[in-house]
């Protein structure tokens, strides 16, 4: 620390702040061109205020994430977070499964209801295709034992895998089996009155050869759409 010299009309005799040359004050005064010598004694809280007002207690407390959003991400949210919301998600749920029909069962109800008769030894013609976009369709053949008359069956536009159960239809005489999910022809052995016969729109690879020999009045067959490698009839 040095003394200021005194001038002619009587000069002041307070020291002189020396600064080391990366000292921060330095660098203020050189970049401040030296105005006012007075100004150059700085405090820590001067400093703190020109070089970083985010090293104050109050700074630093603002920049700090608030309770809220620290409770806004769960742990389990780290790392991939979830775009949709619960009402996105369960309309892309719903349209999934609105994709796959679920299953309606042939039941004697059903029965009633479908052909308007509450006696099922008077029904001879039953249309069971569901035509109801997205609705519910048959998958087995079942419970028909009891329609002893019935001479029209239609079961076409449905998920039916297989023939079974129409033994005692022995009336029968249309058959409609379009566009279900076919692979075979069995079952329709005992079918001995059928004259008309549609099996379109499955997947049948075979015809089988006892086909034409034991449905002697068959006069329509229909097997449009599938995927036939051999007949055999």
């Amino acid at each position: 620390m040095s003394r200021r010299p005194s001038g002619r009309g009587g000069g002041s005799a307070l020291p002189i702040p020396v600064y080391s040359r990366g000292s921060p004050a330095n660098s203020t005064a050189s970049s401040q061109g030296l105005r006012g010598r007075g100004s150059l004694t700085h405090s820590t809280e001067d400093l703190s205020r020109q070089y970083g007002s985010s090293l104050s207690p109050a700074s630093a407390a603002r920049r700090a994430p608030s309770p809220a959003a620290r409770r806004s991400v769960s742990p389990g949210q780290g790392g991939r977070r979830s775009m949709l919301s619960p009402a996105r998600r369960q309309s892309q749920a719903e349209a999934a499964g609105s994709q796959q029909p679920g299953v309606r069962y042939i039941t004697e109800d059903l029965i009633r209801k479908v052909a308007k008769e509450d006696n099922l030894d008077l029904i001879t013609s039953l249309n069971l295709t569901l035509t109801k976009e997205g609705g519910k369709k048959i998958k087995y053949i079942e419970n028909l034992g009891k329609l002893r008359k019935l001479q029209t069956l239609n079961l076409s536009h449905n998920l039916i895998e297989k023939i079974e159960k129409l033994d005692r239809l022995v009336k029968l005489r249309d058959l409609n089996l379009a566009d279900n999910m076919l692979t075979k022809l069995d079952g329709l052995e005992s079918l001995t009155s059928l004259q008309s016969l549609n099996v379109s729109g499955n997947r049948l690879e075979h015809v089988p050869q006892w086909l034409g020999k034991k449905l002697k009045a068959l006069r329509t067959f229909r097997l449009a759409r599938n995927c036939l490698e051999s007949v055999s009839c």
